[in-house]
């Protein structure tokens, strides 16, 4: 089963494909570790999301700050 999720009213999106497609994989199926210095305004604009804090923010820092262990389950949330 799949599930829609919207990046703005007018578009919606398979996030799952989307995820498949732009996110690369460990041989046990996992998504591979984002690295820590990759910044929110990079994130932002391959996924299509607005986190509302400074582009040049570190994902790690924004991830610690707002409670996320990962960036898979930040887009979870910020998409769903």
């Amino acid at each position: 089963m799949l599930t829609y999720y919207w990046v703005d009213e007018n578009s919606p999106i398979l996030y799952n494909l989307v995820a498949m497609k732009t996110r690369s994989r460990t041989t046990s199926g996992a998504f591979r570790t984002k690295r820590s210095d990759t910044l929110v305004g990079s994130i932002e604009r391959k996924y299509g999301v607005d986190l509302g804090v400074r582009s040049d923010t570190k994902l790690s820092t924004y991830l610690k700050e707002a409670g996320y262990n990962s960036l898979s389950k930040l887009l979870e949330d910020v998409k769903g």
